[in-house]
């Protein structure tokens, strides 16, 4: 199978931007050989805030938020008062629907504070909190930059924290075993003695990552407000020298194609549960999906439910 040899303007983070007609096999099909991305990272385009939502419209994991959220509540963390940290809160996905669940509860003071570092999805969240009503008397959202390897909360945004979750593999992003300690050393000094943390990664699936090498995978299709279609397609190639999905995204439009990087460091069960103990964390349960369904193999998630381990209190 033959390629064109293509040149694409790209960005500091890996964007391209080219015509569909520039990155063709013989057959038709588009070459991922043909993109030349240096650097780890993740692109303009996958975090700019309208888009994110047009792509991420699912729900699925929010009553699962819900529940531990409420979990923290049974497990006796200020019965009458829930301070939640959500780091990489992105558009406000679920932060703004967890406050709205618990705006509706009169027995609870619920607040909740979103932190992310990319100013596209922020400003995004921003707008649709706008738009909510929620009981200031019982109900606190707050919107916060920082990077979740360094940030430093006080009291005024609710910490020490009765729940802290990195949601839906934004902790993937993170591609060294430093910056990963880093974080969960964040994590453990901003959560209470009783407080509950949640990590929601994948379970990396090499089966899927070997089937993806091979052409060109659908991921999501759209329509923006102008009414111009956007279909988006996905190919990745494994760096296992560094444990890194190397995902490069296709974004398509009338006549150009946006290309993206979308790199994910994939972090194994046992790797994972050894990084959580030695930052000081008790794993309570581990689920492979957002039904509470306990790992095993071949389970798509590994969502660990974690508390502070007694000698580090």
């Amino acid at each position: 199978m033959k390629t064109r040899p293509v040149n694409p303007a790209k960005s500091e983070t890996g964007t391209g931007k080219i015509k569909s007609t520039d990155i063709r096999t013989n057959d038709g099909c588009m070459d991922i050989e043909a993109i030349s991305i240096d650097e780890y990272g993740v692109g303009n385009l996958i975090h700019n805030g309208p888009l994110y939502d047009l792509v991420n419209t699912f729900d699925n994991d929010l009553n699962f938020w819900v529940e531990i959220c409420r979990l923290a509540v049974d497990n006796g963390e200020q019965l009458k008062k829930l301070n939640v940290l959500e780091l990489c809160c992105g558009t406000g996905r679920i932060t703004i629907p967890l406050a709205r669940a618990f705006d509706q509860e009169e027995s609870i003071n619920f607040s909740i504070t979103g932190l992310d570092f990319t100013e596209s999805m922020l400003e995004r969240a921003r707008t649709k909190l706008e738009a909510e009503q929620f009981d200031s008397r019982k109900t606190h959202v707050q919107l916060i930059s920082g990077d979740m390897r360094s940030f430093t909360l006080s009291s005024e945004h609710g910490a020490p924290f009765s729940v802290i979750f990195i949601p839906f593999n934004s902790f993937q992003c993170l591609y060294s075993v430093d910056d990963a300690l880093s974080a969960l050393k964040q994590v453990h000094s901003h959560l209470s003695d009783s407080g509950l943390f949640v990590l929601d990664i994948f379970n990396p699936s090499i089966h899927l990552m070997v089937n993806r090498e091979k052409g060109l995978h659908p991921v999501s299709d759209f329509l923006l407000q102008d009414g111009t279609e956007v279909q988006i397609s996905e190919q990745c190639r494994y760096d296992d020298a560094n444990q890194v999905n190397r995902v490069t995204w296709f974004h398509r439009f009338k006549d150009s194609v946006e290309v993206e990087k979308l790199d994910m460091r994939c972090y194994y069960p046992l790797e994972m549960e050894l990084m959580l103990k030695s930052s000081g964390f008790e794993i309570i349960e581990k689920f492979g999906d957002y039904d509470f369904k306990p790992f095993e193999s071949g389970s798509t998630k590994q969502l660990f439910l974690c508390r502070k381990a007694s000698e580090t209190r």
